[in-house]
């Protein structure tokens, strides 16, 4: 009798490459559709848009860039140029990579080597247009809103211009904030005549010569510091400087951040 006879089986997995390939390719497809369909391609405070959808979200801060409509929800996304052309590219980008993908697979099933050959060079350049494709969109997408958002006005709250003078001692602390408001030593809490024009404060109209009537003078800081109307307690904005109470590091624009001003609101209180 001759020696034993040992078979050892083996599997061997071939084009290895290829199936990392083809799977990762199937993994992009995927990825790209939903890309394409989502509204999250800009997120900003209370909009964002994708391709071909634009949401509002409710309470959104107006005016809104773009002349995009106030109601809340869903719609067409805006006509510029530039977005109907990157979303052009997207889905021309996405036909290429499903084609590559598909003759990627096409080549592992088949097993004639010229077929394999042929369904390989045709995906490897299917795959490298919807690269060029997708690769200009992501590159034209984000450099295009840039120029288109720097044409919106600005949205950096304005200024809000007062009436009269807000430091009638020019010391740089408006009157407000001032304990000493004509400068001359005497603390107002003190001085019998705020504004050193030898009328006693009792007989002066005009308590701090700022042009408005003391009965008139601070009416609107009471409560309504913007003068719009609403009154601060139920006002976003107190100071009317388009910036939300809630973001505003000065909500009564007196100059004084809100985490140092011991007067949020400028109602004397």
């Amino acid at each position: 009798m001759g020696a034993p006879q040992v078979t050892i089986e083996t599997i061997t997995v071939t084009r290895p490459l290829k199936v990392i390939a083809f799977t990762c390719c199937f993994i992009t497809v995927i990825l790209m559709v939903a890309a394409t369909s989502t509204a999250d391609w800009m997120l900003a405070e209370g909009w964002r848009e994708g391709l071909f959808m634009q949401c509002i979200s409710a309470g959104a801060p107006t005016p809104l860039p773009f002349d995009l409509p106030e109601e809340a929800g869903c719609g067409a996304i805006r006509s510029a140029s530039y977005v109907r052309g990157v979303a052009a590219l997207v889905i021309i980008g996405l036909i290429f990579d499903f084609f590559g993908t598909f003759l990627t697979g096409l080549g592992l099933r088949s097993t004639d080597p010229n077929k394999k050959y042929k369904y390989y060079r045709v995906a490897i350049y299917a795959l490298i247009l919807a690269l060029i494709a997708l690769l200009l969109a992501a590159i034209i997408y984000p450099v295009q809103f840039s120029k288109d958002l720097s044409n919106e006005p600005p949205k950096d709250g304005g200024i809000v211009q007062p009436d009269g003078d807000l430091d009638f001692d020019d010391d740089g602390i408006i009157d407000i904030a001032d304990p000493d408001d004509d400068n001359d030593g005497i603390l107002d809490e003190d001085d019998p005549d705020d504004d050193n024009d030898g009328i006693a404060d009792d007989k002066d109209d005009d308590d701090d010569n700022d042009g408005i009537p003391d009965d008139e003078d601070n009416l609107m800081d009471d409560d309504d510091l913007d003068g719009d109307g609403i009154n601060d307690d139920e006002d976003e904005d107190d100071d009317g400087d388009g910036i939300n109470d809630d973001e505003d590091d000065d909500d009564d624009n007196d100059g004084f951040l809100d985490d140092e001003d011991n007067d949020d609101d400028n109602d004397g209180i």
